[in-house]
């Protein structure tokens, strides 16, 4: 029997983060994807911060799918619902998803220890499933009670939000450590005619 992959909402190996304001989700995710994009395609995950009453219309009204070509990056508009597993094939191409988990689900979740938001998260702890990493702040250096509680026997690792090198070095020893093996190639050859793209 083949071994099922083990995807969370939008990938095999997804990180969300929780318990800070989105501004500071947005900055550490920046910073990581810039430090490690020589070697690992790492994608975000967010929600549009606008206010919620601005409903916003299609690019040409009554379309399905709009899709523009920005030159620098691709667009497509949907009218429809989403659910995970259309999402999921977005993201095939990535060897990671990082995720605003103040909007999203996540597999696994790196809880942010922000005293702002202590609140907030003591009532999203149905969320914390999987935590594999707890960021300490100046005004936060040890995990809440109430965490900790709900944590059980749970030891997630624990560092400075402050330590971007360190959670830098966290994050890529988790994407090395998600690689699947390589059992075998397939080699592909021929002009490709019929396609006309390169089969490799």
């Amino acid at each position: 029997k083949l071994t099922r992959p083990a995807y969370g909402e939008f990938h095999r190996s997804e990180w969300g983060f929780i318990g800070a304001p989105c501004g500071t989700i947005q900055q550490l995710s920046a910073k990581l994807i810039g430090a490690l994009e020589m070697h690992y395609r790492l994608a975000y995950v967010d929600a549009d911060h606008a206010a919620g009453d601005q409903a916003e219309t299609m690019p040409v009204s009554g379309s399905a799918l709009v899709y523009t070509d920005k030159i620098n990056y691709h667009r497509y508009d949907l009218a429809d619902e989403l659910n995970t597993f259309h999402r999921r094939p977005f993201f095939n191409g990535v060897d990671g998803v990082l995720v605003n988990g103040n909007h999203f689900l996540a597999k696994r979740q790196i809880v942010i220890l922000d005293p702002k938001k202590e609140e907030s998260l003591s009532r999203k702890l149905d969320r914390l499933t999987d935590v594999a990493l707890i960021l300490t702040t100046p005004g936060q250096e040890k995990p809440y009670d109430f965490l900790l509680e709900h944590l059980g026997d749970q030891r997630p690792f624990v560092m400075p939000l402050g330590d971007t090198n360190g959670i830098i070095q966290w994050l890529r020893a988790q994407l090395t450590a998600a690689r699947a093996p390589v059992n075998g190639l397939v080699l592909a050859g021929g002009k490709s005619q019929r396609m006309g793209s390169d089969k490799g």
